[in-house]
C-alpha cells in the first residue's frame, strides 16, 4: 500500500482536496488494501482514477447533492407562477417570503419543486 504523501500527490494532481485522499488511504487500511470485491488492489494510481471517475471520493459526492442554479426559485418563476390560473387564489410573493424563511429556519435550499409542493399544500 503507498504512503498517504504518495495518495495526495495522486489525489492533486485530479483536482481533489487532501481530505479526499485521507478517506481512501483510511478505507485501504480497514479494507487490508482490498477494493470493493475483497481482491488485493493491483494497481493503486489506476484505483484512484478509477474512483475520481466514478465519483466516488467525498468532495465529488457532496457536489452532487448541492443543487443546481435551475433548481432553485428564481424571480421568473414567481411571476410565472403569480399569473397562473391555477395559483391566482394565492398570494404568491408573500408565499414565497415564507418558502424562504422556513428553508431558511430549516437549513434547506428553496427549491423549485418543493416551493411548488408549498403552494399546492395552501390551495
Amino acid at each position: 500500500m503507498p504512503p498517504l504523501a504518495m495518495i495526495k500527490a495522486e489525489t492533486s494532481k485530479l483536482g481533489l482536496p487532501d481530505s479526499d485522499a485521507e478517506h481512501l488511504y483510511d478505507t485501504w487500511l480497514v479494507s487490508g488494501f482490498k477494493n470493493g470485491r475483497n481482491q488485493a488492489v493491483k494497481s493503486w494510481k489506476a484505483a484512484i482514477r478509477l474512483w475520481h471517475r466514478q465519483g466516488y471520493f467525498p468532495s465529488q459526492k457532496k457536489a452532487a447533492l448541492e443543487p443546481k442554479d435551475s433548481d432553485l426559485m428564481s424571480r421568473k418563476m414567481l411571476d410565472i407562477l403569480a399569473r397562473s390560473n391555477a395559483y391566482r387564489k394565492l398570494d404568491v410573493e408573500q408565499a414565497a417570503w415564507d418558502f424562504k424563511k422556513w428553508c431558511g429556519e430549516n437549513n434547506r435550499p428553496p427549491l423549485k419543486t418543493s416551493f411548488i409542493k408549498f403552494l399546492d399544500s395552501k390551495l
